[in-house]
């Protein structure tokens, strides 16, 4: 907090240096699923999503699978080896909590969902699995179209401009909602 007065004749301020360090859990980096956790449902600086519509589950996973080790040639050469995803940056809180987000998974090839069947936000990991369902010849009746709504690409509220006459031709305004029967459920 920097409490300035315009009447002690300041002119100018001298640079203002800071040092901030934060490390979750007290380590000197974190796993990707605590970090993606612990943004979305804090109220101060992240997402204020309450504890029912995060999947916890996931995150564990997503911390499961970032705590193998990989295998790596360093730049001398050799073998050496690290776990998969560690997160050690600091986040802009200017920013909209959907980028930061998937700023956050992007950091260790996931993305975030929104699970309509259980009303859970969740993220996906973005690695080889085993097959859950064999599509060929056999089994397909017809054509196969998927195609979904990104929550965050939809509308609930417009906003109107117009040349309002009776204000000299300056802009009016008008905000026309989507009514709640027609809105998608959660």
């Amino acid at each position: 907090k920097l409490i300035y007065s315009q009447d002690a004749g300041t002119t100018q301020l001298q640079p203002v240096t800071f040092h901030a360090s934060h490390y979750l859990n007290n380590q000197g980096c974190a796993r990707p699923g605590d970090v993606w956790k612990d943004y979305i449902k804090n109220a101060e600086y992240g997402g204020a999503v309450i504890d029912s519509l995060v999947d916890d589950t996931s995150a564990d996973n997503l911390n499961t699978y970032s705590d193998q080790t990989i295998t790596y040639t360093p730049s001398g050469g050799g073998s050496a080896t690290q776990v998969r995803y560690r997160i050690n940056g600091v986040v802009n809180t200017g920013e909209t909590i959907l980028n930061t987000v998937d700023k956050i998974l992007t950091a260790c090839d996931s993305w975030i969902s929104y699970q309509s069947v259980s009303g859970q936000w969740t993220p996906i990991v973005n690695k080889a699995d085993s097959t859950g369902f064999a599509f060929d010849d056999t089994n397909i009746m017809g054509e196969i179209r998927v195609s979904a709504t990104d929550i965050s690409q939809s509308i609930n509220q417009i906003e109107v401009s117009f040349p309002w006459k009776e204000n000299k031709d300056q802009p009016g305004f008008s905000y026309l909602k989507t009514p709640s029967i027609l809105l998608y459920s959660n």
